[in-house]
C-alpha cells in the first residue's frame, strides 16, 4: 500500500503555486503611464519520489522529474501593473 495520494499532491501544488507572489522586472512603457511586468513561473518541491508529475501554465507544460527540488518554466508571461 502506497502512502503516496496523487489527488492530495496535485491539490498541495495548486495551493502552492497559488501562494507564490508574483515577481520579476518591471518595464515601462513608451507613454510612461502604464507598466507592464514580466513573470516567471517556478517553484519548490518537496517529497516527490516518483516521475509523472507535470505541470501546466496556459500552452506551456513542464515534466518534473523525481527527487527535483526546484521547477521552473522557460517561457516568460506579461502582465499590467
Amino acid at each position: 500500500m502506497s502512502i503516496f495520494n496523487p489527488h492530495a499532491a496535485s491539490v498541495f501544488f495548486i495551493l502552492a503555486l497559488a501562494a507564490c507572489g508574483g515577481g520579476g522586472g518591471t518595464t515601462s512603457s513608451e507613454s510612461g503611464s502604464a507598466s507592464s511586468v514580466a513573470y516567471t513561473l517556478g517553484g519548490t518541491v518537496t517529497g516527490l519520489v516518483t516521475s509523472g508529475l507535470v505541470l501546466a501554465n496556459g500552452d506551456a507544460t513542464l515534466s518534473v522529474a523525481a527527487n527535483a527540488s526546484k521547477f521552473s518554466f522557460a517561457s516568460t508571461r506579461f502582465g499590467q501593473r
